[in-house]
């Protein structure tokens, strides 16, 4: 016999609250990443330190996460500015030649991309929400942190879809 939940009165699922375990202002963990396009005989990788003295913007991704998918389209789509932050593609907790596959099969071309197979960087940022793009100033430190699409949830800080500054150190 099947018991019947009764919903009366039921409240509607809570939004749990995303932030970075990095603190505004803290120095982000350095990482290797690969420049594309690479070959079958050459492999180009480059770490971020060696990128100081450049914005950067993190973006964490999935392969399962339609909004992921959005997010890079709209890279794709928007003309690098000059002035701008240089992109790094990170994969969150996937196979490097599924996401390989997926960006080739969605067309998708970017000069920087990271994979986090183990989810190791990821954890360290603290990443729950996908996409995650984590603002890094010319210092290499935490400026800034956006979860899931710039559109959705606009105004609801600390939910997935919000732009926030994370906490300040120590806080």
């Amino acid at each position: 016999m099947t018991k019947k939940l009764d919903l009366e009165g039921a409240r509607p699922p809570r939004r749990l609250p995303v932030s970075l375990s990095l603190g505004h202002g803290i120095v982000a963990p350095d990482f290797y990443f690969q420049c594309t396009p690479p070959t079958k005989t050459s492999d180009f990788t480059m770490s971020t330190s060696k990128l100081r003295g450049q914005e950067l913007e993190l973006c964490f991704w999935t392969t399962w996460s339609e909004a992921s998918l959005a997010e890079l389209r709209a890279r794709a789509s928007a003309s690098p500015r000059e002035d701008g932050p240089r992109t790094i593609l990170v994969n969150d907790g996937e196979d490097p030649e599924l996401a390989a596959r997926f960006l080739k099969q969605h067309g998708l071309v970017f000069e920087h991309t990271a994979t986090d197979p183990r989810r190791g960087l990821s954890r360290r940022y603290g990443i729950s929400c996908w996409p995650t793009v984590v603002r890094l100033d010319a210092e290499g430190r935490v400026a800034a942190a956006r979860f899931g699409l710039e559109h959705a949830h606009a105004g609801r800080p600390g939910t997935c879809g919000a732009t926030h500054e994370p906490r300040p150190a120590g806080a």
